[in-house]
C-alpha cells in the first residue's frame, strides 16, 4: 500500500510488546495513526521436559523447523548450541531465517511463499523417495497447538515428524469494561494470530465498520469464528503483505 493511502488512517496494531515495535514505527513513517493496543504474551518454555523432548527431537533428525522468531529464541534458550552434525534448517519467513541464522548457523531452506504448507511441499521435494532406505526424521519446534502443515502435506511413509512445543502465545486478559474504539471511523485492525484475535476481543470493542487484515488462513478462521468480517488476508506473514490488502 503507497503512504499516501495510509495518511491520516487510524490503524490498530495487535501484536505483543516487543514484536509491535518495528509495525508501529513502520506504519508512523507512512503516515497512519497507529494504536499499539498488545493482544498476546508471548511464554517460552525453560523447564527440563521442554529442553528433553527438543533434545530428543534433535536427536537422529535430518531437519528442524522454525515456523516463527519466537519459536527460534525459545529452542535457543532450551538448546543454546550448535544444531548437531547433519541437522538441516528450515524456516518460514525472512524475520524467522534471520533468527535461525543468528542461534543455528545457515539456513538451507526458505519457504517460497512464507506459509507453513508452502515450506512443506519444499521439504516434500527434498526428502528422499518412499521406500528408499529409513525414514527422515524432521523435528518442528514451534508453539503449542499450532498449526500442523507438515503433517497435512508430507505423507507419514516419507518422514517421521516430531512436533516440540517450546512456547505458548495467551490472549491478553478481559478488560471491564472494554476499550471503546467503536467511534473510530474505518479503522484499520491488523490481526498477526488467532490468540490475537480472543485477546483483540476481551480488551476492545470495535465499529461495525473495522477493516480487519489478517495475516494467513489461520488467523483469518480464528476471526471469522469469533464474528468478525475479513476485509483482507495477507499471502505472506509480512506486514507488507498485509498492507497490500487493505481495502
Amino acid at each position: 500500500m503507497a503512504t499516501s493511502l495510509l495518511e491520516g488512517r487510524t490503524v490498530v496494531v495487535t501484536r505483543g510488546e516487543g514484536d509491535g515495535v518495528r509495525w508501529v514505527e513502520e506504519l508512523r513513517q507512512r503516515g497512519a495513526v497507529v494504536l499499539h493496543r498488545p493482544c498476546i504474551t508471548t511464554e517460552y518454555f525453560n523447564d527440563e521436559e521442554s529442553a528433553r523432548a527438543l533434545a530428543h527431537a534433535l536427536t537422529g533428525a535430518a531437519w528442524i523447523v522454525f515456523t516463527s522468531r519466537h519459536g527460534v529464541q525459545a529452542a535457543a534458550a532450551l538448546w543454546p548450541r550448535s544444531l548437531p552434525a547433519g541437522v538441516r534448517l528450515a524456516v518460514v519467513g525472512t524475520a524467522t531465517g534471520e533468527a535461525a541464522a543468528e542461534f543455528f548457523g545457515p539456513v538451507d531452506l526458505v519457504a517460497p511463499e512464507g506459509t507453513g504448507r508452502s515450506l512443506a511441499l519444499a521439504l516434500l521435494r527434498k526428502l528422499p523417495p518412499e521406500k528408499c532406505g529409513r525414514k527422515p526424521k524432521i523435528a518442528i519446534a514451534a508453539a503449542e497447538g499450532g498449526r500442523r502443515d507438515l503433517d497435512q502435506v508430507i505423507p507419514a511413509q516419507r518422514a517421521d515428524i516430531v512436533h516440540v512445543a517450546v512456547y505458548r502465545t495467551v490472549p491478553h486478559p478481559p478488560l471491564d469494561p472494554p476499550e471503546d474504539l467503536s467511534r473510530i471511523d474505518e479503522p484499520v485492525v491488523l490481526l498477526a494470530s488467532p490468540s490475537a484475535v480472543a485477546g483483540l476481543l476481551n480488551r476492545a470493542r470495535l465499529p461495525e465498520n473495522a477493516r480487519i487484515v489478517t495475516i494467513g488462513p489461520s488467523t483469518s478462521e480464528a476471526a471469522r469464528k469469533a464474528g468478525l468480517k475479513i476485509a483482507g488476508e495477507a499471502r505472506e506473514r509480512t506486514l507488507e503483505s498485509m498492507l497490500e490488502v487493505i481495502p
